[in-house]
């Protein structure tokens, strides 16, 4: 959302993915600058000096490595004010998604964010348990039998076994198993499937209001949760574009 904000404000693609990434990763290097926009290191230096031009980005010299820093957002209203004077509209509408963008900047949309590794099934079980004790109304989750078997299944089972709970589960499952829609009872429970081997998921996630888990079972069970209003949103988005593209089990 906010790359296309900034694209219709005048930056071109390229550009408006480095500063945001920037933006939420101060005195990010080149190599990661490259793996997080799929952007390669030519065009990420290149497209570094125009944003250097135009005063909303430092690019500094740490270590041996080129380090990139996005100034305050609201220099974007100015570095585009003598170009754009005659369209209010772009900086009006910049202006709807600058409380967005002084929020990535501070820094605190990090703020109060809690991280938790465990291992081992009986683990995995307890943080199970009790995110879908802690769900008040509804959680998302993302689930991939050929990926997940063992896990997915116990989650599925910890699901039923919370049928009594006035919760709203919306479970999209990439890859379609025989028997598994009968495994819930749950009358709250909507399933969707996406269309099978198009998408394929190595890891599980569930999300509600407070909590968002990954799961995975790639060399033994292992599972990060990690507690932050806004990357919960974050992550809600993404499985409401998912869930919008899923057929009706």
């Amino acid at each position: 959302m906010l790359v296309q904000e900034l694209k219709n404000f005048g930056l071109s693609e390229n550009e408006a993915k480095i500063y945001l990434t920037a933006l939420v990763n101060p005195g990010i290097c080149a190599t990661k600058m490259s793996e997080y926009t799929r952007i390669n290191r030519t065009s990420i230096y290149q497209t570094a000096k125009i944003l250097e031009s135009k005063n909303i980005l430092t690019v500094s010299l740490i270590n041996g490595k080129h380090c990139f820093f996005a100034k305050n957002p609201e220099l974007l209203i100015n570095c585009r004010e003598d170009i754009i004077s005659d369209h209010k509209k772009k900086i009006d509408r910049l202006k709807i998604v600058m409380p967005e963008l002084n929020l990535l900047f501070s820094g605190k949309h990090m703020s109060g964010t809690k991280v938790f590794h465990c291992c081992g099934e009986e683990k995995i079980k307890h943080i199970y348990e009790d995110f879908i004790n802690n769900t008040k109304e509804i959680c998302y989750s993302l689930l991939s039998i050929s990926k997940t078997q063992d896990l997915t299944r116990k989650y599925l089972d910890f699901l039923k076994e919370a049928s009594d709970k006035e919760i709203s589960h919306k479970i999209i499952i990439p890859d379609s198993e025989a028997g598994l829609g009968s495994k819930i009872s749950n009358k709250f429970t909507q399933i969707r499937l996406l269309e099978e081997h198009k998408y394929c998921f190595s890891a599980s996630m569930h999300c509600n209001s407070d909590h968002l888990l990954f799961i995975t079972n790639e060399h033994r069970p292992n599972g990060i949760s990690i507690i932050n209003e806004n990357i919960n949103q974050i992550f809600q988005k993404i499985f409401d574009h998912f869930w919008s593209i899923a057929g009706d089990l």
